[in-house]
Order: structure tokens, then C-alpha cells, then sequence
């Protein structure tokens, strides 16, 4: 699946505008606050995508769920190793805040 792909048949246009944002995010090279704002998004969609299924009955809500469940395997393979990296480079901070520290 593509990062374009966050949409399907069933998507209602204000998820597809959240998933444009995210699609914009997850795409950019890497920017200041980027993990706060995927966090944010994400947790907008998941309100969104709650509230939603609360709106259909329950053949559509089944039917936009199974849409859903590939998308949200999709984005937890995709965001994965992103959170990997920030998990790194967080370890790499707190390191180098202890050499600093070691050396005053």
C-alpha cells in the first residue's frame, strides 16, 4: 500500500482531508515537531474513526472497519521505524548530555 493509498471507498471526505495531512507528513523530510504533529493526527483520526462507526450501521460500520484494519496495518508497518529513529535519537541525546556533563 502507498502512503496515497490512506484512502478507500468507504473513506468519508473528513477523514480524507486527516489523511491528506497525515499522507503530507509522513511523506516530508523529517521538520521540527514532526513527531508531536503525527501523534496529533493520529489521534484525530482515531476519534474521528470512533465517532464514525457509531454513525453506521452495523453491515457498513463492519465493511468500513475491515477497510480501516488494512490501512492501520499499513500505517503501524510505516510509522514503525520512524518511532524506531526518534527512540535513537533520543538515546543519542541523553548520551551526549551525560559526555557534556562528564566534561564540565
Amino acid at each position: 500500500m502507498k502512503v496515497s493509498q490512506l484512502n478507500h471507498s468507504k473513506t468519508p471526505y473528513e477523514l480524507r482531508i486527516i489523511n491528506d495531512q497525515l499522507d503530507a507528513l509522513i511523506t516530508a523530510p523529517e521538520s521540527e515537531g514532526s513527531a508531536e504533529q503525527l501523534q496529533l493526527l493520529i489521534d484525530t483520526r482515531d476519534r474521528f474513526i470512533l465517532a464514525y462507526l457509531d454513525q453506521l450501521s452495523t453491515t457498513s460500520a463492519e465493511a468500513f472497519a475491515i477497510e480501516e484494519l488494512k490501512v492501520n496495518q499499513w500505517l503501524v508497518s510505516t510509522i514503525a521505524p520512524l518511532k524506531s529513529k526518534a527512540k535513537t535519537d533520543l538515546q543519542q541525546l541523553s548520551q551526549g548530555k551525560k559526555a557534556i556533563k562528564k566534561y564540565k
